[in-house]
């Protein structure tokens, strides 16, 4: 029952904008103004149900180059206690992510969503952010864009998931961690190698 709604409404879409570029072209002018006027009005029917489409994937590639992706301020070095024999920070475990916790004393982990960034081309926001309790100063993120398409997207049979920036598979919680925390050099005494 929807699918014929919506095929009634594309149809009846159509014909109204069949029916006004067939008037404007109707009104007194010259063949190359009607030419103009026929296609200024078939690009404006075109364009009306996705022209947020169009503007919010490029203000969503803008998003993505100038504000996505890691930032990190500050590196804070751990001694030999905060990391395993292999090299990983005991800092970092599935647990601790899961609930956005930072094993770090002194340092917090804060995620933040913004589903309502900008409502009009349908972005969200979300940042993570390794914060310094003491001062409160944020001294790394990692920013992420999802774009939810537009509007007839959103109204019509996919399933729209949003496209996001950097990919789900740049890292977040690991891989912030290890560019932020780093091991405190070892150094060596005279006659070690």
């Amino acid at each position: 029952m929807i699918a014929i709604s919506l095929i009634v409404a594309f149809a009846i879409y159509v014909w109204i904008a069949v029916k006004m570029t067939r008037w404007l072209t109707s009104l007194p002018s010259t063949s190359s103004a009607k030419w103009l006027v026929m296609l200024s009005n078939a690009a404006v029917f075109i364009l009306l149900p996705v022209w947020d489409e169009i503007a919010g994937r490029i203000y969503f590639r803008h998003l993505c180059e100038r504000e996505g992706g890691i930032n990190v301020y500050k590196t804070v070095e751990l001694g030999p206690e905060y990391w395993n024999p292999d090299g990983s920070g005991k800092f970092i475990t599935v647990e601790a992510e899961r609930e956005g916790k930072l094993l770090v004393p002194g340092y917090s982990w804060k995620s933040q969503w913004n589903r309502d960034f900008n409502t009009v081309l349908n972005i969200a926001k979300q940042q993570y952010s390794v914060v310094e309790v003491a001062t409160g100063t944020q001294i790394a993120s990692k920013t992420s864009f999802v774009n939810f398409h537009g509007w007839l997207t959103n109204h019509s049979f996919a399933h729209v998931t949003g496209i996001r920036c950097p990919s789900l598979d740049a890292p977040t919680y690991r891989g912030l961690l290890e560019r932020v925390f780093v091991k405190t050099p070892q150094i060596q005494g005279r006659g070690e190698k």
